[in-house]
């Protein structure tokens, strides 16, 4: 007797469960590869961020916190340290420059005034200026600082 089509004969339902067989396999060795894939990426950051861990674990969430924010309260101090020397060797700069013209020579008058000027032009930078206009009558000065 024939099969109509369409219709299982005692072959195709074991090439079926066959099939099934060979399909449970392979989900289950790609199961296997995807379990060994993920220990292995922990593995691999844990390895490579070790001292990290290390830190956490041995010194604990408090002193970390604390360790962190003893690094930014003494960078912000130090930040404020550097910009008031940097207005102290402005100031020092521009009295500098005062006293030259100030004392300057009757016929040294002209190289006074360029050292002055030059004086007051790294007292102005010290002091973190990048713009700086001057105007009198006869004379003006424009310093720019183009980034």
């Amino acid at each position: 007797m024939d099969n109509e089509p369409g219709t299982p004969d005692g072959s195709d339902v074991k090439d079926l469960l066959d099939l099934a067989e060979d399909l449970d396999e392979e989900d289950a060795r790609l199961m296997a590869m995807r379990e060994t894939l993920s220990d292995s990426a922990v593995g691999l950051f844990m390895q490579t961020n070790s001292s990290v861990f290390e830190a956490i674990q041995t010194s604990g969430p408090p002193s970390v916190i604390e360790a962190v924010v003893r690094v930014q309260v003494t960078s912000i101090a130090e930040r404020h340290k550097t910009r008031r020397l940097g207005f102290v060797v402005s100031a020092v700069l521009t009295l500098a420059a005062a006293a030259i013209l100030v004392f300057a020579p009757e016929n040294r008058e002209s190289v006074a005034e360029w050292v002055g000027a030059a004086l007051f032009t790294a007292a102005v930078g010290a002091a973190g200026f990048t713009h700086v206009r001057f105007k009198l009558p006869g004379t003006s000065l424009k310093m720019d600082s183009k980034k």
